[in-house]
C-alpha cells in the first residue's frame, strides 16, 4: 500500500514509493572502474563492502593509487606495520593485467618500495608517478625493467637516478613523451631520448657538479629550475611563451648562451621588468634603459628571426629590451606584434 501524506483536515495525497535498487552498480566495470580511480587505494578497496557487485572490483581496476600519507592521516596505522600489510596485500591480489596510472607516495623501507615498485612496473602502466616524501635521504629508483616499454608519462620527485638511468632512456622507456625530474639527483648527467615531448626539471642536480647534457630532438616544452645549466646543442627554434622575464633576462641569456645552433626565438606575453613597467608612457622611449643593458652579453651567432608578441603597456619596456640586449645580435631580424 502506497504510503499517505496528510495536509490538512480535508485534503490527502498519495505519495508513491519507486524503489530504483542500486542504480550505481549497475553501470558498467569500465564506469565503476573510472569513479574508482579517483580514490586513495585504501578507499578503492573499502568499496568491497557495498554489495557482491563490488567485492572484487577493485581487484581488476585499472589504476593504483598507493599514499602512505594519506593512509596514516585517515588513522589507519596507528599500531605501525599497517601500511606495509595493505600494499602487500593490494598487489598480491590486483589482477589487472595491464595499469594506465600506477603512484606512490612513500617514506618506507626502500627494500620494500623496490618491491612494491617492480610490482607495479610488471603491470605495463602508461604513467607513473614516484614521490619520495623524506627530505633526509634520496630514494634510489630500481631497474625498471620491461615493463616500462609502455609508459608515457613519468613524474619522479626526491629520486636518485643511478645506472645510467637517464642515459639508457631510449631503449628502457621507447614511448616516453612526458618527464617531470623534482630534486632529483643524476648519476650520469645526460638525458637522451627520441620520443621526449615535454621535460620539466626542478631544482635537480648531478653528481660532481657534472654539466647535463640534453638530447632530445622531439623535444617542444622545457621548463627548468636549475642550478645547472645543459647546452642545448641542436636547439634551433625557441619559444617562451608567458615566460617572466623580471629577472633581467638572466635566464633568458642562459638559453641563447647555451644554444650555439638557435635560428628563431619567440617572446610571447612575457612578463618584463617592473622597473620600466613603472615609467610614464609619455617619456621618450629612446632614453629608457633596463639595468642588465652592461651587464648582459649574449652569444647567438646563428639566430636570424626573433618574434616579440608584447601588450601596449609594455612599449616602453621593449624599446629598451630592443636597444640594450640586442645590440650584439647584429644578424637577426626583430619582428614586433601588438597582442
Amino acid at each position: 500500500m502506497a504510503p499517505t501524506l496528510a495536509m490538512g483536515c480535508s485534503r490527502r495525497i498519495h505519495v508513491v514509493v519507486i524503489d530504483t535498487g542500486d542504480r550505481l552498480s549497475s553501470l558498467p566495470d569500465d564506469i565503476l572502474h573510472t569513479i574508482m580511480s579517483f580514490l586513495p587505494a585504501w578507499q578503492a578497496v573499502q568499496t568491497c563492502v557495498l554489495s557482491r557487485r563490488w567485492e572484487r572490483l577493485w581487484c581488476s581496476m585499472p589504476c593504483l593509487n598507493i599514499d602512505q600519507q594519506e593512509f596514516e592521516d585517515c588513522g589507519r596505522d596507528r599500531e605501525g606495520g599497517g601500511f606495509e600489510e595493505f600494499v602487500n596485500n593490494l598487489l598480491m591480489f590486483h589482477s589487472a593485467p595491464i595499469v594506465g596510472y600506477f603512484h606512490v607516495t612513500h617514506n618506507y623501507d626502500y627494500k620494500v618500495v623496490d618491491r612494491w615498485i617492480r610490482r607495479g612496473i610488471k603491470c605495463c602502466p602508461a604513467v607513473v608517478e614516484i614521490c619520495n616524501s623524506s627530505n633526509a635521504h634520496m630514494y634510489e629508483l630500481p631497474n625498471l625493467g620491461s615493463g616500462a616499454r609502455r609508459l608515457k608519462k613519468l613524474h619522479l620527485v626526491v629520486i636518485a637516478l643511478v645506472k645510467g638511468f637517464t642515459q639508457h632512456l631510449p631503449s628502457a622507456c621507447p614511448v616516453l613523451e612526458d618527464l617531470e625530474l623534482d630534486k632529483c639527483c643524476l648519476d650520469h648527467p645526460e638525458i637522451t631520448s627520441l620520443s621526449l615531448k615535454n621535460l620539466i626539471l626542478i631544482d635537480c642536480t648531478t653528481y660532481c657538479g657534472k654539466v647535463l647534457t640534453i638530447t632530445t630532438p622531439a623535444l617542444s616544452v622545457l621548463h627548468g629550475v636549475l642550478d645547472i645549466f645543459p647546452t642545448f646543442y641542436n636547439l634551433r627554434t625557441l619559444l617562451f611563451n608567458g615566460r617572466d622575464l623580471s629577472d633581467d633576462f638572466q635566464i633568458l641569456g642562459c638559453f641563447l648562451n647555451n644554444a650555439p645552433r638557435l635560428e628563431k626565438l619567440t617572446l610571447q606575453y612575457c612578463k618584463l621588468p617592473e622597473s620600466s613597467r613603472k615609467r610614464k608612457r609619455t617619456e621618450n622611449p629612446k632614453r629608457i634603459t633596463i639595468k642588465c643593458h652592461d651587464t648582459l652579453t649574449l652569444r647567438c651567432p646563428n639566430l636570424k628571426l626573433t618574434e616579440i608578441m608584447y601588450g601596449e603597456e609594455d612599449v616602453h619596456q621593449l624599446f629598451g629590451l630592443l636597444s640594450g640586449i640586442w645590440r650584439n645580435l647584429q644578424k637577426t631580424t626583430i619582428v614586433l606584434t601588438k597582442a
